[in-house]
């Protein structure tokens, strides 16, 4: 493949330094952006897809000539000018974002997600009446959750606040977690819900709390299981978004 058609031609002339630390924060998006679609978007991804954005991606550089003042060139021809470990670096950048992709299209369909994975909508498990009381969930670390719109599962902390369950979405202000948080948001649309513990499916509802004389006590549990500083703050100014599971 010629990578001139991409990203069009450069004058011979010209003299180059491709920069990886000015390159990177491109390559770091576009990974997060593929998590993104390939996890919550319902179209599919195709490879001919793929394959454009990490090739305008790579062409999308800032460049130096030989006055240090940056070129107003958009497209460089980069295999061109670029020496041979830079191209090994590009390579194994461009394998790891395939390789990637790959494996979080294939998550996509699983029986429910695989570790940080998300994965696909639960095939196993015996469908039972939601309980009135979580107690029995207290000890246990994480939970699995599928939400419906789209249907995809993850690995959710959970924290059981007198036998009330209650589930949380962390870092919803970070620019990572604005890429990679997408379920809450979605949860807007369709809040329903199925939890599956201990092999048995419950369907359930998530109500989202932003007050209430609970939520500091829900917090302070967040806080002793996995380590966090979560407190009221947090919850106003949309850092963490705290939900409860209930009956439909």
């Amino acid at each position: 493949m010629d990578l001139n058609l991409f990203c069009g031609g450069v004058e011979t002339d010209s003299e180059f330094s491709i920069s990886l630390i000015a390159l990177s924060p491109y390559l770091i998006y576009v990974f997060f952006i593929l998590i993104r679609h390939l996890q919550d978007a319902d179209s599919v991804v195709t490879l001919p897809w793929l394959l454009i954005i990490l090739t305008r991606i790579t062409c999308t550089v800032i460049a130096k000539d030989t006055h240090d003042s940056y070129l107003a060139h958009r497209y460089l021809k980069v295999f061109n000018i670029m020496s041979r470990g830079l191209k090994r670096v590009f390579t194994f950048i461009i394998t790891v974002f395939i390789g990637v992709g790959a494996v979080l299209f294939l998550v996509r369909s699983h029986d429910g997600p695989i570790e940080i994975f998300s994965g696909g909508p639960f095939q196993s498990g015996e469908l039972v009446a939601a309980s009135d009381d979580w107690s029995f969930l207290t000890d246990h670390t994480t939970l699995e959750m599928q939400t419906m719109a789209p249907p995809r599962s993850r690995t959710m902390w959970l924290a059981v606040y007198d036998t009330r369950l209650f589930v949380i979405s962390g870092y919803m202000n970070s620019r990572v977690g604005k890429i990679w948080k997408q379920w809450p948001h979605q949860v807007k649309e369709n809040n329903l819900a199925i939890v599956r513990a201990n092999e048995m499916l419950y369907e359930l509802q998530l109500v989202r709390h932003k007050e209430g004389k609970f939520i500091g006590g829900v917090l302070e549990l967040f806080n002793q299981k996995y380590g966090q500083r979560l407190t009221q703050d947090t919850i106003d100014n949309g850092g963490a978004w705290l939900f409860e599971l209930t009956a439909r």
